[in-house]
């Protein structure tokens, strides 16, 4: 079975908050697991809420240099 992370621990391995964790698995609809009232997100998850940060990432950076090349 894969590793489970709390909302907590992920939120601070990515370096956001857990409302905008929260928001993002919603958007993204990865798989998380209920346990109880808990919510646990395996590695998978994880890793496919960090390469949509990269793309929005990379969007704003280029859309950054775009501005002050001008």
């Amino acid at each position: 079975m894969e590793d489970l992370y709390t909302n907590s621990e992920t939120a601070k391995h990515l370096k956001i908050s857990k409302r905008t964790l929260s928001r993002r698995i919603k958007k993204l609809g990865v798989p998380v697991y209920r346990i109880g009232r808990q919510i646990r997100i395996p590695k998978s998850s994880i890793d496919i809420i960090k390469k949509q940060d990269g793309i929005i990432n990379g969007k704003i950076i280029n859309k950054l240099n775009d501005i002050y090349r001008r």
